[in-house]
């Protein structure tokens, strides 16, 4: 049985069309751009289709764009036409839209992501004829599928990419989180001259929270607790290239004045000025019972005995924050009685209630008062508790880090 000639022409129309699909089928499995993609879908519409005015609106890295228009270079986005298009599920009718701008075209096709627009076409129906169905109404299930087609498979693409950049951030946090703690000292010391104990508790994004201690020589220690600025890979590597240049400098029992100005040009060299390190170092000589030690910016350590808590303030800039320290001496202190000195990060003083109060450095003072013993037993756990009471209804956002070291004079 011979085709008709309308028979024929549907035909030769059909087969048309799915070859513009397999071409289209073809760039999205070629990972052409987007704006390639908008590229076919308009020659179908203008050259294919031959329809006189379309407008494609699109989301693109969550923002709202015009992908391409067809005879209709004027349109501008703005909120309201949004909002007003974002009603329709399905295809509509825009003779009756709010906004002027809708109003000059016809037939609205909304593209959905499951039930979340991803996109809007605009179309105008220019067909004056009455007695036969217009190209535009006789193209539309046509049209939605290319449309939905193209879309999809964009949104698609940029899921899978967020999807890879989020694991390969995840990566590199858990690979920032195993190098601070490969840096962290596994056994801190207790005998005759010194107790020691940490804590150090990661919340979010891994930090640069360092500390350590070290018996450079019999009867000799130097310890130290730093907060390097800023998140990441990038702290933690900061974090690896400061340990080594710090455990160098004090197997060589430097002076604290020499291993500061290393330790700052180190700093400066690795991170080229983007980051810096509040530090607080000392030195201690369990012979003559001398603690020499140089806060570098960094929250005050605590020193206290049954009778007073001191503070052991900052007296020069954090490292790497300027090319040359000012000329600086260190402060001695001889212990003449038990004591603890407890080190730590700002994590902890700058803890904030749900009223948007700190923890603060005299609160911790307090809490070091009420503990009242002179032995680390249970000191972390009266800290922590303390901090808890006074934030229970709020969230901890950065990290906390704490070095206690009991010098055993008596």
């Amino acid at each position: 049985m011979a085709l008709s000639s309308s028979q024929k022409d549907k035909l030769l129309d059909t087969k048309f069309k799915f070859r513009r699909i397999l071409e289209i089928t073809n760039a999205i499995n070629e990972n052409e751009k987007a704006s390639e993609l908008f590229k076919l879908f308009a020659e179908i519409l203008g050259k294919d289709l031959k329809l006189n005015k379309a407008v494609f609106i699109s989301q693109l890295n969550k923002e709202w764009k015009v992908a391409f228009q067809l005879n209709n270079e004027d349109f501008i986005i703005s909120e309201a036409i949004i909002d007003e298009l974002s009603v329709f599920t399905d295809i509509g009718n825009l003779s009756d839209a709010q906004n002027k701008s809708l109003r000059d075209f016809d037939i609205l096709i909304p593209i959905l992501h499951k039930t979340r627009p991803i996109g809007f076409l605009l179309l105008k129906d220019d067909e004056e004829e009455t007695n036969k169905v217009s190209k535009l109404i006789k193209n539309l299930n046509y049209i939605q599928s290319t449309a939905n087609i193209i879309m999809v498979a964009i949104e698609n693409k940029r899921m899978a990419k967020a999807q890879l950049e989020q694991e390969g951030f995840k990566r590199e946090l858990q690979l920032a989180e195993h190098i601070q703690k490969g840096l962290l000292p596994n056994n801190l010391p207790d005998n005759k001259s010194i107790a020691s104990d940490a804590v150090h508790q990661s919340y979010g994004e891994v930090g640069g929270d360092y500390y350590d201690l070290i018996e450079s020589a019999p009867n000799e220690y130097y310890f130290c607790i730093a907060d390097i600025s800023g998140k990441g890979i990038s702290a933690a590597l900061l974090m690896s290239n400061f340990q080594a240049t710090f455990r160098a400098s004090v197997n060589q029992r430097m002076p604290l004045t020499s291993l500061v100005r290393i330790l700052n040009k180190s700093v400066l060299e690795s991170s080229r000025g983007e980051k810096f390190i509040t530090f607080f170092v000392a030195r201690y000589d369990c012979s003559n019972k001398e603690l020499e030690y140089l806060n570098c910016a960094h929250p005050s350590a605590l020193l206290f005995n049954e009778s007073r808590v001191r503070e052991l303030r900052s007296s020069i800039p954090g490292l790497g924050m300027v090319d040359e320290l000012p000329p600086f001496e260190t402060e001695s202190i001889t212990l003449t009685g038990n004591s603890i000195l407890t080190c730590y990060t700002d994590g902890i003083t700058e803890l904030e209630n749900e009223h948007g109060e700190l923890f603060g450095v005299q609160r911790l003072k307090e809490s070091l008062r009420n503990f009242n013993k002179m032995t680390l037993d249970g000191l972390v756990e009266h800290v922590t508790s303390d901090l808890q009471e006074f934030a229970t209804n709020s969230k901890v956002t950065d990290d906390i880090a704490a070095l206690n070291i009991l010098f055993k004079i008596n």
